[in-house]
């Protein structure tokens, strides 16, 4: 039940308000403008409200106090709902439930419940299902009963889902449907990945056995290869041993060659080296030569530098004695000034220190007296403070008084109202348990019957459910197969297209091939591309190996050659001919076998399939053509199987047996074979999902037939469940009236009570507090009198001080305008004779300086002199050093001419040497080309045998068991067979069998994961339709219980007349809207829009208290409903109201006096201060026989 309600700065209530409800009719009147509704925007904006709109504001900062003429704005908002929590109504553990919102300026906001921080969902999940809500039945505002008639039949239904209860239901069903789509997304991912996953195992199971055929072939293979290996591999190893010794002779000749080459070489080396010695002899005479040359110029510079410098130190020594003459000049009378300044500045310091004793004496007098004169004052505030505190004390004790006064007389008045309501509460609630025990024996019955009636409709809604979710599924795969079909069909109709227009194929070519000459028609075969059929990811590869010669034209004679060298037919370009008749028997290559080598896709005539007839064509183009996997191997084995073989790559490159290549990624235009090939893969593939559009059509059409089947069966038994809802919801909404109104009895029974106990301590305690009060109140006014005259007398003490110390202050200020003047003397007369010996110190710097410049500059004079002289002595030296190693150098030049002739002789020697070292070498690079060649056979064959089967030739040990080879020929034979068996497998995925285990598993792991996805998603839609049907039988037995108290409270209320509530036909009662039919009395049947004011809102209040009969909302606000209401209108509205008392509260807002007469509290809102409303209560027991209030 509703409680209390507390304001805080929101809108017009600037300060706290609490308006407390108590049972009955609480009526709150006041002008317009002064804030009533505000009241009801509180009530509704802590519920949860999001709309500032529905608020009356522009955003939700507009609930905030703006301020006034004489308040400053609220810096925020808040309100704070109560609720009577005692009777467990809502899901909390606590007598009282506090319901807080707040709302700051800067825009943050906040929720609590119980003072504990929460969420608006939170609130939302306190409320659901109990009546209360901004969109329920509990707050009816201006307007809102003309909406609820106004609305469409979908929107008025809310309404009555609150009052059933199922709103909680939707939620928790918004839910399940939300975590229902999850799964479905994950469903048909998983279901996507299964059919994938089993497709690849299903792959994977036939390479499997492909590739177990093809790991015994290869095992025997690499038997018999590997006996051949160890074979070969030891006659090699004999023919490399005697190629070694050979080798070993002609490198003995060769270094006894090379050794006279050296020595010859060692001595032409040492000529140069003496050639070399010379030239260094001379570049270091040369270079010293030079360094005496420079050093001979540097002297000379500076020689005359010197002399330059000692001519301007001259110049500079005569203006020093020009300088020094005058300053003895000025020194002598700066002297005299500073001796004048420093007699002046003795005689005004003695004249202040007599002024600074006088001062200090007054000084001291003047602080002791402030010192008094500020002990008076702290004494006088002290006093005024304890008064104040007393007089405040004293206030609020009888203030105190007074409100105990008060609760005194309101306790006595509750207890003596209470011992009455009891006895009235005793004999309804004998009558309440009587037809409770009636009621539940009724509903009991009804309940058995509605719950075997639940069990078939669930059976059938989750039968129906199936078999959608199958027709569903089936329709999705159908419609991915039939996506599927229209790209592949467009792809072929392409295909098609461009093999009709023979797009890519020559003009020459399309000419023969358009041939309508019957005999040479017959020798036309037909183009080479056409002829073949591969598979489509092999015909990239097909089409790079033929290259140009997929446009070839197959005929079977010479007729057509003859027909175009004669000018029969006539042709725009050039057309390559292949006659079948002419074709070799046999090509460069065909008897080399790749098969079963790393990296050998197979060879590319086994790859083609084509007529019997076309065979040694495909043959003779492709027999030499082997498909590798990349360009590397190629290069390898066209190094290892000779010319004669072409190899193309499996991204197209191709190594042509002439040495040519082609490399790089292929053109946009794809290959005629390609083409063919896509087109006839297309086609199967369009055949097969052909198929299985049709099979699933079929199907979809039996699953379709069947939900129709078991729609009806579903219907059929809601039908069956509906008419026991019906006659259900009769007996219910009477038990629940019956127990509603007991447990209401109850529960007054024992508030009464209660109440009881409470008034009675409650006057005991008033009564205790009142005489403490009074003692308080005397012994403060006792402590007031003493204070004042305490005061009194030091106010005294404080004129006289004052008077003392204002003239002791006047002495001190003329004093100390004396000693300032004297002290600024002094300073002015220190300043002039510091001034006059810093001149005098100056001008003495001044003349040491000159001094001391003259000095350096005789001494600059006599070190320039010395340096001159010096320089004279360097030079004369340095020329005649100069001339000997002129001489030195000529001497070198006869020693090198002498050492160049004796080289060229050593010279000729050498290069003799030399011829007969080369032809040694020749003689070693002979013998080594030929062990190189057994040693390449040997490493080839390692790799080859290391790269197939891992065996290591070089380092292993040949096997013991190893066995001799008799038949050579037929060892080769058996390997060659082996080999075309090991091709004919075709490409293998030799991973094929340990993948094989690890999807298997992969798939079981998902097909589990699928089937867990399945089983959720059933549980979720059963969960679903479990709500789905509680949330029908709840609506409609709401709906009949409303329907049958709204007939009765509509005629009750208009004294006639006739109203109904119609639900709209639909399949599923949970999306049916609700329509009001209401007819006055009197008055034909016609739409809700033409009734009046007053017979609008007299409706809507009987639909509302129909809703309240059958589910009470712990209380109700209504603002201004009764304003359309006539004076008669109003007797029945208030009386309507007067008979719900039992069951809830209610707040009206009304401007009707004839309402406020049933109102039990009364509120009044008023704004005595501009902006500001203000609260007024007062409760009519409080109100005397003549209309005076009693005195609290």
């Amino acid at each position: 039940m509703l409680k209390a309600l507390e304001l805080a700065g929101f809108k017009s209530f600037a300060d706290r308000t609490r308006f407390d409800f108590p049972d009955g009719i609480t009526v709150v009147v006041g002008p317009n403008g002064s804030g009533k509704s505000n009241i009801v925007d509180a009530m509704k904006w802590v519920l949860g409200s999001q709309s500032a709109k529905s608020l009356r504001g522009k955003d939700m900062s507009d609930v905030i106090f703006k301020g006034s003429q004489t308040r400053g704005p609220a810096g925020a908002a808040e309100a704070t709902i109560i609720f009577d929590n005692s009777g467990g109504q809502l899901p909390i553990d606590a007598q009282e439930v506090h319901v807080t919102r707040r709302v700051y300026r800067s825009g943050e906001g906040e929720y609590l419940i119980n003072q504990q921080a929460v969420r608006l969902k939170d609130v939302k999940a306190l409320i659901r299902g109990t009546g209360i809500g901004i969109d329920a039945y509990s707050l009816i505002e201006q307007g809102k009963v003309d909406r609820m008639l106004q609305a469409n039949a979908k929107d008025r239904r809310a309404i009555f889902e609150e009052a059933a209860g199922i709103s909680r239901f939707k939620a928790k069903k918004d839910e399940a449907e939300r975590r229902l789509a999850r799964v479905q997304q994950n469903l048909t991912r998983l279901g996507d990945i299964v059919d994938e996953v089993a497709t690849r195992l299903k792959t994977l199971k036939s390479q499997a056995g492909k590739a177990e055929r093809y790991r015994q072939a290869s095992d025997r293979l690499k038997e018999l290869r590997t006996v051949v290996a160890w074979t070969d591999w030891m006659t090699l190893d004999d023919e490399l041993k005697s190629a070694e010794q050979n080798l070993a002779t002609a490198i003995a000749h060769h270094e006894a060659s090379e050794t006279a080459r050296d020595s010859l070489e060692e001595q032409r080396q040492a000529a140069e080296m003496r050639l070399q010695t010379i030239a260094e002899e001379a570049r270091e005479v040369e270079r010293t030569r030079g360094e005496l040359s420079g050093e001979v110029a540097r002297l000379q510079g500076r020689r005359e530098s010197d002399q330059t410098t000692l001519g301007e130190q001259r110049r500079t020594l005569a203006g020093h004695y020009r300088r020094l003459r005058v300053t003895r000049t000025a020194s002598g009378s700066a002297t005299a000034d500073l001796q004048k300044a420093i007699d002046e500045l003795e005689s005004i310091q003695a004249q202040a220190i007599d002024v600074a004793a006088t001062k200090a004496t007054i000084t001291t007098q003047r602080d002791q007296l402030q010192t008094q004169v500020n002990a008076i004052q702290t004494r006088r505030e002290e006093l005024q403070r304890e008064h104040l505190a007393s007089v405040r004390r004293v206030a609020e004790h009888e203030a105190n008084r007074q409100r105990v006064n008060q609760q005194i007389v309101g306790a006595q008045r509750a207890i003596a109202e209470t011992l009455r309501n009891r006895e009235a509460a005793e004999k309804n609630l004998a009558q309440a348990k009587l037809d409770h025990d009636e009621a539940t024996i009724a509903v009991a019955k009804q309940v058995e019957q509605i719950n075997e009636a639940a069990k078939l409709v669930e059976i059938a809604d989750a039968k129906l459910a199936e078999t959608r979710r199958v027709f569903e599924r089936r329709r999705e795969e159908i419609g991915s197969l039939k996506i599927r079909l229209q790209g592949i069909t467009e792809r072929a109709k392409v295909l098609a297209e461009l093999q009709k227009r023979q797009e890519g194929v020559s003009g020459g070519v399309r000419e023969i091939l358009n041939l309508s000459d019957g005999e040479l028609r017959k020798q036309l075969v037909g183009l080479v591309a056409e002829c073949f059929n591969v598979d489509r990811q092999v015909a990239p590869l097909i089409d790079a190996a033929l290259g140009p010669r997929t446009q070839y034209v197959i005929v079977r004679g010479e007729a057509i050659g003859q027909a175009i060298a004669d000018g029969k037919i006539k042709i725009a370009s050039r057309v390559g001919i292949i006659r079948l008749d002419e074709l070799p028997s046999r090509r460069p290559g065909d008897r080399i076998r790749l098969d079963g080598l790393a990296g050998v896709i197979g060879r590319a005539d086994r790859m083609v399939d084509c007529d019997e007839s076309l065979q040694p064509l495909v043959k003779h183009l492709l027999g030499n053509t082997w498909l590798v996997d990349s360009l590397g191997t190629a290069l390898g084995l066209r190094k290892l199987s000779g010319a004669g073989l072409r190899f193309v790559t499996a991204s197209g490159d191709l190594l042509d047996n002439d040495g040519s290549s082609v490399v790089g990624p292929p053109g946009g235009e794809t290959g005629l074979v390609s083409r063919r090939s896509e087109l006839q893969a297309a086609q199967a593939e369009m055949s097969h999902y052909a198929s299985q559009i049709a099979s699933g059509e079929d199907e979809l059409q039996r699953l379709s037939t069947e939900i129709d089947e078991n729609a009806a069966e579903r219907g059929r038994c809601e039908q069956t469940q509906r008419d026991l809802i019906t006659r259900h919801a009769a007996a219910e909404a009477k038990q629940h009236h019956v127990a509603e109104r007991l447990a209401s009895r109850q529960a007054a029974m024992d508030e009464l009570q209660t109440a009881n106990a409470e008034h009675q301590e409650t006057l005991d305690a008033a009564r205790v507090q009142d005489q403490t009060l009074a003692e308080a109140i005397v012994k403060g006014k006792a402590s007031i009198e003493q204070l004042e005259q305490q005061r009194h007398a030091v106010d005294d003490q404080l004129a006289a001080a004052t008077s003392k110390l204002q003239s002791v202050q006047a002495e001190a200020m003329r004093v100390s305008v004396e000693s300032a003047r004297l002290e600024q003397q002094v300073e002015s007369l220190t300043t002039a004779a510091e001034v006059a010996r810093r001149d005098q110190t100056q001008r003495e710097a001044a003349k040491q300086e000159i001094r001391d410049a003259m000095t350096h500059t005789r001494e600059r004079m006599s070190e320039l002199e010395t340096r001159i002289v010096q320089a004279d002595d360097r030079l004369a030296v340095l020329l005649i050093e100069m001339e000997s190693f002129d001489a030195t150098l000529r001497g070198l030049a006869t020693r090198v001419d002498a050492e160049r002739s004796a080289s060229r002789s050593v010279q000729t020697q050498t290069q003799a040497a030399i011829k007969a070292v080369a032809a040694a070498a020749e003689a070693v690079a002979a013998i080594t080309t030929a062990r190189d060649a057994a040693d390449l056979k040997k490493t080839t064959l390692a790799q080859r045998i290391a790269e197939d089967y891992g065996i290591d030739l070089q380092n292993d040990e040949p096997p013991e068991e190893l066995a001799e080879i008799d038949d050579r020929s037929a060892v080769d034979e058996e390997i060659a067979k082996l080999r075309a068996q090991v091709q004919n497998v075709g490409s293998v995925n030799m991973e094929a069998l340990e993948e094989l285990n690890e999807l298997q598993v992969r798939y079981d792991e998902l097909h589990g994961q699928y089937q867990d996805l399945t089983a959720a998603k059933d549980s979720l839609q059963r969960v679903i339709a479990r709500i789905n049907a509680d949330s029908r039988r709840l609506f409609l037995d709401t709906l009949e219980a409303i329907r049958q108290n709204f007939q009765k409270l509509y005629r009750k209320s208009f004294g006639g007349g006739h109203a109904d509530l119609v639900l709209e036909d639909s399949d599923d009662p949970l999306e049916a809207g609700v329509e009001i039919v209401a007819t006055p009395p009197g008055k034909p049947s016609f739409s809700n829009s033409l009734l009046s004011g007053g017979e609008k809102a007299l409706t809507a209040v009987a639909l509302l208290m129909s809703i309240f009969q059958y589910r009470p909302s712990p209380f109700c606000v209504l603002d201004e409903v009764d304003a359309p209401f006539d004076e008669a209108n109003i007797g029945r509205f208030v009386t309507v109201l007067s008979e719900f008392l039992d069951q809830s509260k209610f707040v009206v807002v009304t401007h009707s006096k004839k309402t406020m007469t049933a109102a039990t509290t009364l509120y009044g809102v008023t704004m005595q201060e501009s902006g500001v409303s203000k609260q007024v209560s007062i409760r009519f027991e409080d109100v005397s026989e003549d209309g005076q209030i009693n005195a609290a």
